[in-house]
């Protein structure tokens, strides 16, 4: 596990290398413990007009756990924490039949990646358009103030902040939060959103990274149905026996 050495400033014209060199001399004899080391986030310090620098935090792995954890006891500075390394763990047998996810948002994005990537086949359900048809639909509503109730800002394929700046500032102290950056960064978006303090992905950058995330799913043998409102669903023994889906496709 790794531990995070925090307030490390640095100069503006500062390499990596010096930024995590820094880091390794507040450890002092524990440096030559270190395993691997990388800048875990930067921010920019413009408080003072004569002093603008960044400020870092350092992810640092040594090769001893027990040592970690006396350093971070011992140092107010250094901060122990989980690798955020998500290895989900569905089922411990194959679930029969298929596994229904309600929504293609963030949540059933990644839980549609998630059960894909462990070797099930989701099929995920969305009562608004792809992106491609929810792009013109939203482009449409700009021009001449139709909407489509289904298929909007709002919804459709990558939930409501698909058409946002693409801000990443939500829950940014969660463990997982690293995942899903990372996650992010497989499919598209620039590395620097890894490291910067209020990574920033764009909205175009993010149209794209949903599109290649579904297109990983059914790659996998998953499958999402578009402009399928999930309306009801029978329950016996547990088990999901029915699921009824408005509007064109039923289940």
């Amino acid at each position: 596990m790794p531990i995070i050495v925090n307030q490390i400033n640095s100069p503006l014209n500062s390499t990596e290398q010096e930024v995590i060199s820094a880091a390794l001399k507040k450890l002092g004899s524990a440096a030559k413990h270190a395993a691997g080391c990388e800048i875990h986030k930067s921010s920019l310090d413009a408080r003072k007009r004569n002093d603008i620098h960044f400020v870092h935090s350092v992810f640092v792995t040594l090769d001893s756990a027990d040592l970690e954890k006396k350093l971070c006891e011992k140092n107010t500075s250094l901060t122990y924490v989980e690798r955020s390394v998500y290895k989900p763990v569905i089922s411990t047998e194959k679930a029969e039949g298929r596994v229904v996810i309600a929504g293609f948002g963030p949540a059933g994005m990644f839980a549609g990646l998630a059960l894909a990537e462990q070797g099930y086949r989701p099929i995920i359900l969305e009562r608004g358009g792809s992106m491609e048809k929810r792009t013109a639909a939203v482009q449409k509503f700009w021009l001449t103030g139709e909407l489509d109730t289904n298929c909007n800002v709002q919804f459709g394929e990558g939930g409501a902040g698909t058409f946002s700046d693409g801000k990443l500032t939500t829950r940014i102290k969660d463990p997982l939060c690293r995942y899903v950056l990372e996650r992010f960064v497989d499919f598209g978006a620039p590395k620097e959103i890894l490291t910067k303090a209020k990574p920033h992905i764009g909205t175009d950058n993010l149209r794209n990274i949903v599109t290649a995330i579904r297109n990983r799913i059914i790659e996998l043998g998953g499958e999402v149905r578009f402009d399928t409102a999930l309306t009801d669903m029978a329950i016996a023994n547990g088990k999901v026996q029915t699921i009824s889906a408005g509007r064109k496709r039923h289940l």
